[in-house]
């Protein structure tokens, strides 16, 4: 997944479109650097995003603009006219192609982009979106993070993004899965050995920590959990 900056079809969009309105009367001193930019622009947007069918309708344009504004930034300034006393040539035919290669990519990468699969997700209460789509356990104190397991951690992590999807069971399933891995943990602790594989559920768990006087408050805690879902093995 990757995260899609905007602000950038923006920047395309004011580089692009008067590359469409260019006459033959232009001259190459007056286009010089905003095509450049435009150039720059083609460059960055196919780096951020996939397009596929807009890819060739780019790649010509592009060509157009390298011919009349090399990609050498020592050529390109070169070619800048230098001589007072002669007019500066006009860009003629060559403003053409350009104005051609320029429609076409915009008309192609306007279908392509109005039948791409982009949505927005709505936000889920008072958490910042990207914080569920790839952290949620930020949500969580860090005197807790540093003593959870990274097992439990991830879970969270993908609570958070069923969240953002309104998969409310899967969300439950992921939480419930943490939160077995911190009872795991503390098992482990407690117990100073793993659980017996045919003993993994959470009510063989809190039979053990009885028996070797784990915290009451802990165990109280997960028993109130036990009373309330059905065991559920501990998966290895």
């Amino acid at each position: 997944m990757l995260k899609v900056n905007e602000f950038q079809f923006y920047e395309l969009a004011v580089s692009i479109h008067p590359l469409t309105l260019v006459h033959k009367d232009q001259k190459y001193s007056e286009i010089i650097f905003d095509w450049m930019t435009a150039k720059t622009s083609l460059q960055t947007i196919f780096k951020q995003r996939s397009l596929e069918f807009c890819f060739e309708a780019a790649n010509e344009l592009y060509a157009s603009l390298r011919e009349v504004v090399p990609d050498d930034w020592d050529e390109a300034v070169g070619r800048l006219h230098n001589d007072d006393n002669a007019e500066e040539p006009k860009l003629g035919f060559k403003a053409f192609s350009i104005k051609k290669a320029a429609e076409k990519f915009e008309t192609i990468l306007n279908a392509e982009l109005s039948n791409s699969d982009t949505y927005w997700i709505s936000p889920k209460g008072t958490r910042k979106t990207s914080v569920l789509m790839t952290s949620a356990r930020l949500e969580l104190p860090q005197s807790v993070l540093q003593i959870i397991p990274d097992t439990a951690a991830i879970e969270i992590d993908e609570a958070g993004r069923c969240m953002l999807f309104d998969n409310s069971t899967a969300a439950g399933f992921h939480l419930f899965r943490g939160t077995e891995a911190v009872i795991h943990a503390y098992y482990e602790k407690v117990v100073g050995t793993q659980p017996p594989k045919k003993a993994r559920n959470w009510g063989a768990y809190i039979k053990t920590l009885n028996s070797k006087h784990a915290n009451p408050q802990s165990h109280r805690l997960f028993a109130s959990h036990q009373r309330r879902i059905p065991e559920s093995g501990f998966s290895s």
